[in-house]
């Protein structure tokens, strides 16, 4: 077992002592993980320098430019490690069928998405004077909003990857190992091919790009 497994808190939930039983296909109250809290707040951290940092700035000492692009470097370490996080979870997960699970997501990941896609077509339709066709096909690819597009990833990896929760160790392994070739494969092949403006945003939102940080999560639950 992980040093996070061991670190883990019992949260109450419904077992045979208690007079609560949870329905078939329900998901029991997680167990609370230390290391995870830590590694969430210093995450956020990380996207929040992410988002104050695009470039140098102007007034930006030459002598420090090294230390910036280091920290933006350690920095992009935040989106695979929140997948990280959510494959390990997942892997915990309870829901006993495909069909649970999706309804499950789908209400607590693609309803909240829905709901603020439209929030942000609604406001940017106002600031644009009118609903426009760009702002259309930006909805389509979920790129109303450039930050929706981790929910989407982490959605579409949730819902693919099931599958490899009923894996042997072994065989959950070797998945991971191709899934890091995968992931190799696809990051190197947008780095020796820049794409712009439909094609990037399409690009950012390839789960094949961000796949094996999600299921490396899932096999150390399961060591």
């Amino acid at each position: 077992m992980t040093s996070a497994g061991r670190a883990a808190r019992a949260v109450p939930s419904a077992t045979a002592e208690s007079p609560t039983t949870a329905p078939t296909g329900a998901t029991p109250t997680q167990e609370r993980i230390d290391e995870f809290d830590a590694m969430r707040g210093i995450a956020i951290v990380f996207v929040l320098a992410l988002h104050a940092y695009f470039g140098p700035w102007s007034s930006t000492p030459r002598g420090e430019l090294h230390l910036l692009h280091a920290i933006q470097l350690v920095a992009n370490s935040a989106v695979p490690a929140f997948l990280f996080m959510s494959g390990f979870l997942s892997a915990r997960d309870r829901h006993t069928t495909f069909p649970s699970l999706l309804r499950a997501r789908l209400l607590r990941v693609g309803l909240p998405l829905l709901f603020w896609m439209v929030a942000a077509l609604i406001f940017e339709s106002i600031r644009a004077g009118g609903v426009t066709r760009e702002l259309l096909g930006a909805f389509v690819i979920f790129d109303i909003a450039g930050q929706f597009y981790y929910v989407v990833v982490l959605l579409m990896l949730t819902i693919a990857l099931y599958p490899l929760r009923f894996l042997s160790t072994d065989r959950l392994r070797w998945a991971v190992l191709a899934a890091f070739v995968v992931n190799l494969a696809a990051v190197t092949y947008y780095r020796a091919h820049p794409l712009e403006g439909f094609w990037w945003s399409i690009a950012y939102r390839n789960p094949l790009v961000w796949v094996f940080s999600f299921t490396f999560g899932l096999y150390l639950a399961r060591t």
